[in-house]
């Protein structure tokens, strides 16, 4: 992990961009979901950590294992938004 930023944009963060620019790449929320941004490894995410599926978006920060897969995060979404489905009805 290497940062996750709600509410506060790049200008309030300047230690954490400076490093973010040599070392990470870095998500800038879109202005539908917020404001914010997301750091994190190339390495651990070859892409971005987020997901939208349907009207909602997931933003991981860090790393996680879900049935056995590393960063999964669709999978997760997909199964969060159906069990919340299953009990809304």
């Amino acid at each position: 992990m290497r940062g996750l930023y709600l509410n506060c944009d790049g200008a309030n963060i300047p230690a954490s961009v400076e490093l973010a620019n040599k070392y990470s790449k870095t998500f800038i929320f879109p202005t539908e979901i917020g404001q914010g941004q997301v750091i994190y490894n190339e390495s651990e995410w070859p892409s971005s950590p987020i997901a939208t599926i349907e009207e909602h978006t997931f933003v991981v920060s860090g790393w996680f294992i879900y049935l056995g897969q590393r960063n999964n995060i669709e999978q997760l979404a997909n199964d969060i938004i159906n069990k919340c489905n299953l009990i809304c009805i």
